[in-house]
Parts: structure tokens; sequence; C-alpha cells
């Protein structure tokens, strides 16, 4: 069994490679990084945790999803900045070095850290995840029978869902959640596969996953464009109850609870609806970048 061992875990909506000649430099700001920092600069300075370590892993903005492999960070350098005229700590400045062997999420310790009232609040109560090193694929350059059917059921999988939002007999879908401006444009990024040996082309198999990202990134965009609107209206209404003068921006956290409360409601159901629909553009990419051939990638990403 893989030797696991538990981490604070920093979510991002950026991909870092496992490669630990390259520094990365993370600016901290929210409550949540700050005490995370200063935790573990307080374990290496009393010795319990040397290096400084801690994972990175790739995180949906809208939907909040985590990808299912992430980096392991040490921390070379920390920097800290002060607020003008004041003893406030303002921010961290963290130069890391990726550690070269991806790991897999196994568990999160505690998800009520992620929760809306934590978010809504700014608590400082950061993530924790159980790892372990990530499982590399045995094959040797060869694609085996498993792989193969994975190809041809991600191929299914693909045609059902170009026809489910491209077809404009299904005008219902089509209208409703493609952007009338994006509509040409996915037409022409999200090509035709009628064979699976278009998966084993290494060219293709990175074609048809950025044109998968285009559909995910497409349909969400106008997606988050509709809650956005929605919710704006539920602030504003809120905002108005109260009389005097309109102050803009509305934040969630200046109004009502029971207002609060409707707003999270709303974003819950946006999410569960998401979901639904199967296009998170959340993909593993860390992982799929990381391994070192195509027939290990197209077993990864099937």
């Amino acid at each position: 069994m893989p030797r696991q061992e538990t981490l604070p875990l920093y979510p991002l909506s950026a991909v870092f490679l496992p490669d630990p000649s390259v520094n990365h430099t993370l600016r901290n700001i929210e409550p949540r990084n700050l005490q995370m920092a200063l935790d573990l600069e307080e374990k290496s300075l009393e010795g319990v945790a040397t290096p400084m370590r801690f994972c990175v892993v790739l995180r949906a903005m809208d939907t909040g999803r985590l990808a299912s492999t992430g980096i392991v960070m040490n921390i070379v350098e920390m920097e800290k900045q002060w607020a003008p005229d004041s003893d406030k700590l303002a921010r961290i400045v963290l130069t890391c070095q990726a550690e070269p062997t991806p790991v897999d999420l196994v568990r999160i310790e505690n998800p009520q850290a992620a929760s809306m009232e934590k978010r809504i609040r700014k608590s400082s109560e950061y993530l924790w995840a159980t790892v372990q090193p990530h499982c590399k694929s045995s094959s040797n350059g060869e694609f085996s029978n498993v792989v193969s059917q994975q190809l041809q059921e991600a191929l299914d999988e693909y045609q059902q869902v170009r026809a489910l939002y491209l077809d404009e007999s299904n005008k219902n879908m089509f209208e409703t959640d493609v952007p009338p401006f994006a509509r040409e444009q996915l037409s022409n990024a999200f090509p035709l596969v009628t064979d699976r040996n278009d998966f084993w082309d290494v060219k293709s198999f990175w074609k048809v996953a950025t044109s998968r990202q285009v559909l995910c990134n497409t349909v969400r965009e106008g997606r988050q464009i509709a809650l956005a609107a929605d919710r704006d209206q539920v602030l504003v209404g809120a905002a108005l109850q109260k009389g005097g003068p309109l102050q803009l921006p509305i934040y969630v956290e200046d109004v009502d609870p029971n207002v609060r409360r409707q707003v999270a409601e709303m974003e819950i159901q946006a999410h569960r609806d998401w979901i639904r629909l199967q296009l998170d553009p959340c993909l593993d990419f860390q992982m799929l970048l990381s391994l070192r051939s195509h027939p290990a990638r197209t077993s990864a990403g099937g």
C-alpha cells in the first residue's frame, strides 16, 4: 500500500508541473492561506515539520470541485509583508519548489472548512487532505485491451455530448445552454470524431481534450452569467428595501441573513444543475501532463 500522509491543502485555479528545478511564487492574502503559512513556519521552527510542505490542487472556480491529483510544494523562502503604518500582516509571499512525484488525494479531512459559511466569514481554517504518491501506469507504451475499451467508451460519450450541444434539432438545449455568440465558435472548435483511432494519435488526443475544455467552459460561462444576473437581482432588491441611497457594489455579507441563505441556496442549486450536466472542466491536467507516455495519458483520461 502506498505511503500516506496528511498535508495542508491549497486549492488554486492554476496547474503546476512536478518539476523541482522551477521556483513558484504564491502571494497569500486570504486569512486561511496566511494561517497555513504561519502554522507551517511555526512547526518548522519547532522541528516538527521540516521542510515546510503543502499540497497544491486544481480547483474549479465556480463549482469548487477539486482535481483528484495534486502537487506537493516545499517552501524555500517566506516573506511577510505588513500593512502601511500598521502591525497587521497584509500578505505572505512564498517561494516554493514542486516535488517530482504527483500525489493522489485520498480524502479531505475537514471538508467543512470549505463551506459557504466559512467563506463568507473569511475563516482562517484551511483544508487538510490525506495524500499518497500517484500510482503510475504500468503501460510499456502499448494500448491494452482495457484501454481500447475505454477509448471506445470515450468515443461514444464524446459523440453523444457533441450531438447534445451542437445538434440544432435539439433546440431547447441548444438555445438554453449555449450563448448565441459562442455557437459558431463552438461548432468550429468541436471536431467530429467517428473512429476511436482518432484518440490513439497524440495530436488528436490533445485536440479532443482541448475541444472538451472549450465546450465545458462555454456552457459554464453562459450559466455563470445567468446565475450572476439572478444573484445581483436578489441583492439589489434586498438593498433597496433598506431605503436610502443605493451603494454599489453590494456584498453578500452586508445583507440580511435570510437573503444570504437565499443566495446560498441559489448557488447550491446552480452547482447541482451543473454537476448533472457532467461537463465540469476541472480535469486532472496536472496528472495528464506529468505522465510520460501517450497510452498512460489515454488510460488516465478515459
